[in-house]
């Protein structure tokens, strides 16, 4: 009898740890820091590719369009807009990547300054994963913008990532 019921304990704690929790169930993992490398850092290389929205975009990826992108970037990650002089793209290890189901959203809103440094990044919409939100507030906090008179003007950076790449649709939110 006693035998029974040890093996019926033994089966019930099996059984309960099988399963993913429902709260497993999300579209967006975050990935486990790796233990030896160091943090990742947001790289200024760009790979150019032209996408339906004219954003610009890192690897394959192709996002739906938005009025007031610019056209895509170079390979020395200037773009075509004269106001953008140089933009970063989130370096995301594959494992990160691989995490992502269907297209994470991310936008950052930044000020800049007269000299067209970024001034201030704040998240304007944070999306569903910290880890994809801080990387995209790093690279934007590295943007340059063409010189002006305005004492601070505003630019929203919408980043989108997904399994293939990472598109940024910039747009000027004030005159």
């Amino acid at each position: 009898m006693v035998l029974a019921f040890v093996i019926l304990i033994g089966w019930l704690m099996t059984r309960r740890h099988q399963g993913p929790s429902r709260s497993d169930d999300v579209g967006v993992l975050k990935p486990s820091p790796p233990a030896a490398a160091s943090p990742e850092k947001p790289s200024p290389a760009i790979e150019p590719q032209s996408s339906r929205s004219g954003g610009i975009a890192n690897k394959n990826s192709t996002p739906p369009g938005n009025s007031e992108v610019s056209k895509p970037a170079s390979a020395t990650g200037e773009s075509d807009n004269p106001d953008i002089v140089h933009q970063v793209i989130p370096n995301v290890p594959r494992s990160a990547r691989n995490t992502i189901t269907g297209r994470v959203k991310v936008g950052v809103k930044v000020n800049v300054d007269r000299k067209g440094d970024v001034s201030g990044a704040e998240l304007a919409n944070p999306g569903p994963s910290q880890y994809f939100a801080r990387l995209a507030i790093e690279a934007a906090r590295q943007w340059r913008f063409q010189a002006a008179q305005e004492p601070n003007r505003e630019w929203t950076l919408r980043f989108e990532f997904g399994r293939s790449g990472t598109t940024v649709h910039p747009a000027r939110t004030s005159q």
